[in-house]
């Protein structure tokens, strides 16, 4: 199946600290504010090798996210939908 080039725009108002797993996986996460009329804040999660690509960036700074949508059934039955970022360009 090819990826598709889902992508957004926002300012990163956080960015959390990795986390690090006993299995070898690790993921950070960060919160975009979206632009426009309504704006959201939208938590995006960076696996495994990509969890370094946002050293180069910082709170306040404007990017372009491209992203997967994932989404899983837990084991309490209770659906979950996580947007794993995979790339991230600098915007101004």
């Amino acid at each position: 199946m090819k990826r598709e080039k889902a992508y957004i725009f926002g300012e990163i108002i956080d960015i959390y600290p990795v986390q690090r797993f006993e299995s070898g996986f690790q993921k950070r996460k960060f919160i975009l504010r979206t632009t426009g009329d309504y704006s959201q804040d939208l938590l995006f999660e960076l696996h495994h090798d990509k969890a370094d690509i946002i050293e180069s960036y910082q709170e306040g700074d404007f990017i372009k996210v491209f992203y997967d949508i994932k989404g899983n059934k837990g084991e309490n039955g209770k659906h979950y939908t996580n947007l794993i970022a995979w790339r991230l360009e600098f915007v101004g």
